[in-house]
């Protein structure tokens, strides 16, 4: 049980979040102000729904709030708002009564209205509640016309009594403040929960107070309550005529009385059904088997006249308090009310003829036109919940109707202004569309029906069509739509097609009268070119073809009406045969350079190209037929840094005279100015806006987006080589925003020798705001306002070679008309790496450095192969012992384009460090490369040495000591290099060594002299000559072979 009182609550906060019907919380009271306006009190919210009656309707109803306000009960203003127009209101459970000013001009509470509490208080402070409130129709007072007597019910001070004591109030209106002038019950013993003022019979010497009451006798819970009519005396509010009391019971909880149809109608506050008196106040109540009428709680019943056309209208009006609702009722026999909102109007214009209200149309031409509007009346929204379509065309017309109205299903609040949003819907017609081979008659409404809280209002239009046939012609179109009249001004061009139309294949050439008034019109045809329909051999058009007529209206033509004239025959109606065209003159206003004074068109600036720190002067003339006013020359471009600076007196709005009035302006671009496209913004209230691009530096005037390498700051060709590394900054001169930029990556075939290395080039960089959005690994995309861009990031890995070496991104966009636009930018990957190594002396470029000790000391070349900068350059190899052989290093910092560092590796003969290791190089704007480094061990050159001389020798060379037991004497630790000799020999002894490649040889004889030669693997050196004068060189074998090592080794004889 708890979980359906949970959903049946649920469900009433749905319903009453989702209506959007005119705001009624608690509605207790509706009283009419002035200018046919009405007040309806919301004591829920603590508003007034203020509306206007329009042919018993309420409508253009909206929500008004009156600081200080609270709980609104019971409203009520003077008969003829005398005095200072306002409104009054009590408090619901009070007597305390507030007032509001009223505009004599809307009959409205004016806007921040604050209300006022009337004093002195009426009544004392004791307490007691008002149950109701209405003014007297007479004057009483020729001394003092601006004093006005109010009647009342009220619950009497210091008594739970809620039956409602008779009484009588006087305030004077001519007051703001302390406006009571006195009150008072009339009788102690006349009690009226509700009454009802009837029109004087006496000649405004009193006036009938029908009630429901008890006079007589105090009130009580037990006293019997009935019909009573009696007089309310205009010259002291006394109320006479006790003895008209009728024999009938009522509750006592009457809430309202009202006379309707010569029959009184009694509501109360608990919910029961309507009580009818035929007779009152003698008769009794009618059977409530008899008659129809609702049952229903706190339901306030007023009389509402207002004024149409010289008459006036009476209206009843029930306010449903429980229930939130208004309805309009009739209670004759049977208490019948309908919804009392207005929700929809409809309003028709017909063949080109302003809007007028109408519910139906009658049309029998296939040339009529026109336009149904629906307006929503009212300042609420009307929301899909609420609404049903209700438009079913025929499908014999489909073809001639189209709008808004078609599938439409809720309407925004009323706007005050003329603009066309969502508060209306329009439904077009246009017979001139159809092609029926037969005739066509139709009988059918459409509209709108609103769900409020009665039955469904209804806001219909009625067609009846009853069309011929249709007939061949020849007709005016624009963009496939039929046209009649055409409103044009000096300086437009466009174009207009002529249509035919025809079902029995017969052909037809266009004979085009060109007329002012009825007489031909030279100087009107000249407007047109001599192509299309006007070529020298007129097209033959048949069923469904057309031709074309180009117009130029000259800039500086006058007010003038135009007729073009089709000839079809007679049969055919006007709106097909004939175009009005209507020319007005205008201000025409075109950018000059300054130097120019005459044929000013012809020189008409129409691109300005500017470089960093060069100026533009121009001139802003006037060459049409009327002032151009307040023209100004503004220049879009980013508000922080502007690369443009403008003066003179265009930049502020000025009126531009007939016959050269113009303006001046100097442009100059900034020294910092980039590569860049902005517009020249030239504007008026009487004129075409129009842009004039201004292109700083190079950039091609068939692009509308630049693309730049964030490390050059190219905009063509971009080349991106290996370990490259930035991003493409896309940036949007187009002069509006672009939603979506699709960014299109070609397909490319990535290689690259080492397993593992991500091939991927461009991508998302979530680190980055202005990063290109990636949808897929070929699709990028972004949103970007006037002048914003987006980085398209890149990195091309060291080892990845891109086939096609040459390929394009594709950008897409739509332009501000809905077209696509597609531009491309060029990319060259050169699959090269930014940086070069090669050992000094040599040209050769190396991807590792291998090193061993026939060559100690290295010296590596790093060149910088980009168009740009390397900047944060650094080497570094993670090995510390393998660093310490650098011994020199100038690549740090900066290395610019086309230029060389060095790094110098020098090795240690103790510490042979064999082994694989790698040289990082990194840089801020290329991707870290890692490069082999080897120290292996050096060749060994194997050199037999033959003495032949005269004395003893040795010698000493550098060798290789593997240490593996880790006792060699030649090393601290581990293998290394170091020196060794062989023992004494003499003639004719040989001897044979194995020396470090590359490395010297000392050949030392006994007296201490020695010869000093390069080893050479393979070689045989030979000795000779005395010990104080030797001779040593490398022989060869005796032959010619030049592949023998041993003839070879000769090159190293000094």
């Amino acid at each position: 049980m708890k979980s359906r009182q949970l959903l049946f609550w649920f469900s009433i906060l749905i319903s009453q979040f989702a209506s959007a019907l005119p705001d009624l919380s608690e509605p207790n009271d509706i009283v009419k102000i002035e200018n046919n306006a009405v007040e309806i009190t919301n004591t829920g919210d603590n508003t007034i729904l203020e509306c206007n009656v329009i042919g018993s309707k309420l409508q253009g109803c909206k929500t008004s709030s009156v600081g200080g306000l609270i709980e609104p009960y019971r409203a009520v203003v003077t008969d003829s708002l005398v005095g200072i127009p306002r409104v009054f209101f009590t408090r619901k459970n009070s007597s305390e009564i507030y007032w509001s000013p009223i505009s004599v001009y809307s009959g409205k509470i004016p806007a921040g209205s604050v209300a006022t509490l009337v004093t002195p208080s009426p009544f004392d402070a004791a307490g007691g509640s008002i149950l109701d409130i209405q003014s007297s129709k007479q004057s009483f007072s020729s001394v003092n016309p601006l004093l006005q007597r109010f009647y009342f019910s009220k619950t009497p001070a210091n008594s739970n009594s809620h039956y409602g004591q008779f009484g009588s109030l006087v305030l004077n209106l001519s007051y703001i403040n302390n406006i009571t002038v006195n009150s008072w019950f009339v009788s102690s013993y006349a009690h009226f929960p509700a009454f009802f003022l009837e029109s004087s019979q006496d000649n405004g010497a009193s006036e009938p107070v029908a009630s429901i009451g008890h006079i007589g006798t105090r009130a009580t819970p037990m006293a019997v309550y009935g019909p009573v009519l009696g007089s309310a005396l205009s010259i002291n509010g006394q109320y006479s005529n006790y003895g008209m009391e009728g024999g009938a019971t009522v509750g006592s909880d009457v809430s309202s009385i009202a006379k309707i149809n010569d029959k009184y109608w009694v509501t109360y506050k608990g919910n029961k059904k309507f009580t009818r008196f035929d007779s009152f106040p003698i008769g009794e109540k009618v059977d409530e088997d008899n008659y129809h009428a609702p049952a229903a709680s706190n339901v306030t019943l007023r009389k509402i006249v207002t004024a149409s056309h010289l008459k006036s209208i009476t209206d009843y009006f029930a306010v449903f308090a429980d229930d939130n609702k208004i309805g309009n009722c009739a209670g004759s026999d049977d208490f019948i009310c309908m919804d009392a909102f207005r929700y929809l109007d409809v309003t028709l214009s017909l063949n080109n003829s302003n809007d007028v209200p109408t519910s139906s149309v009658t049309l029998d031409s296939f040339g009529d036109h026109g336009t149904l509007i629906f307006h929503n009346l009212n300042y609420s929204p009307l929301n899909t919940t609420e609404v049903t379509n209700q438009f079913h065309i025929p499908i014999s017309l489909t073809a001639a109707f189209s709008g808004t109205c078609l599938d439409k299903t809720d309407f925004t609040a009323k706007e005050d202004d003329d603009e066309a949003g969502n508060d209306t819907c329009t439904l077009n017609f246009d017979f001139r569309n159809l092609n029926n081979l037969q005739p066509i008659n139709e009988s059918f409404d459409v509209g709108f029906a609103v769900t409020g809280a009665f039955d469904p209002v209804e806001t219909t239009f009625h067609f009846n069509i009853d069309l011929p046939e249709a007939i061949s012609n020849l007709r005016f179109t624009k963009n496939g739509e039929p046209l009649s009249q055409l409103e044009l001004n000096a300086g437009d061009s466009g174009t207009i097609d002529v249509e035919y139309t025809n079902n029995s294949g017969i052909s037809k050439q266009p004979n085009i009268q060109f007329l002012k008034g009825n007489l031909a019109d030279d100087n009107f045809r000249r407007y047109f070119t001599d192509s299309g329909c006007l070529a020298p051999e007129v097209p033959v058009l048949q069923g469904g073809e057309h031709c074309t007529l180009t117009y130029h209206i000259p800039v500086g033509t006058g007010d003038n009406s135009y007729t073009l004239n089709l000839n079809n025959s007679d049969d055919v109606p006007d709106s097909l045969n004939v175009l009005y065209i209507n020319v007005s003159a205008r201000g025409h206003v075109i950018p000059v350079f300054s130097s120019s004074n005459s044929n000013l068109a012809a020189n008409e600036v129409r691109k300005i190209y500017l470089q960093p720190w060069h100026l533009a002067r121009l001139k802003l003339v006037n060459i049409g037929s009327a002032i151009a006013h307040n023209v100004i020359a503004t220049i879009s471009q980013p508000e922080n840094y502007p690369p443009i600076h403008f003066v003179g007196s265009c930049t502020e709005q000025i009126n531009l005279n007939v016959n050269k009035g113009l303006c001046n302006l100097t442009m100059q671009a900034d020294g910092s100015a980039k590569t860049g496209r902005y517009q020249l913004h030239i504007t008026g209230d009487d004129i075409t806006p129009y842009d004039i691009p201004i292109t700083i530096g190079g950039f091609p005037d068939n692009k509308s987006l630049l693309v730049e390498d964030s490390n050059t700051g190219n905009w063509g060709t971009i080349k991106l080589s290996q370990t490259a590394k930035g991003y493409l900054n896309i940036t949007n001169y187009t002069g509006y925003s672009i939603s979506n930029l699709d960014i299109n990556i070609p397909e490319l075939t990535l290689t690259s020798p080492e397993l593992h290395i991500n091939k991927v080039i461009f991508y998302e960089n979530s680190e980055d705001q202005s990063s290109c959005i990636k949808g897929s690994e070929t699709h990028y995309h972004a949103s970007l306002d006037k002048y914003e861009s987006c980085h398209l990031y890149y990195q091309v890995q060291p080892s990845v070679s891109v086939s096609p070496q040459n390929a394009t991104i594709q950008f897409q966009y739509l332009n501000e008309n809905g077209a696509m636009q597609t531009e491309t930018q060029s990319l060259y990957f050169d699959n090269q790496s930014a940086i070069q190594l090669r050992f000094k002396g040599e040209s050769e470029s190396i991807d590792a450095i291998q090193l061993d000790a026939s060559r100690p000391v290295a010296n590596v070349v790093l060149t910088n192969n980009q168009d740009y900068t390397i900047t944060d350059l650094n080497l570094n190899i993670a090995n510390d012992n393998v660093m310490q052989t650098v011994t020199g290093n100038t690549c740090t910092g900066t290395l610019e384009a086309g230029k060389s560092c060095s790094i110098t590796f020098t090795l240690d003969d103790q510490h042979t460090l064999f082994g694989n290791y790698e040289l990082l190089i990194s840089a801020s704007n290329l991707i870290a490369r890692k490069v082999l480094l080897t120290i292996q061990q050096a060749p060994l050159d194997n050199v037999q040495i033959r003495n032949r001389g005269g004395y003893s020798m040795f010698v000493d060379y550098k060798g290789f000591y593997p240490n593996k037991a880790a006792n060699d004497s030649h090393c601290s630790a581990g293998s290394c290099y170091a020196g060794a000799e062989t023992g004494w020999f003499t003639n004719p002894f040989n001897t044979d060594i194995n020396a470090i490649q590359g490395s010297r040889l000392k050949l030392n004889m006994v007296a201490g002299t020695s010869v000093t030669l390069p080893s050479c693997d393979g070689g045989v050196i030979v000795c000779t000559g005395t010990t104080l004068n030797p001779y040593c060189r490398y022989e060869g074998d005796g032959t010619d072979n030049q592949s023998s090592q041993q003839n070879q080794c000769m090159e190293n004889n000094q």
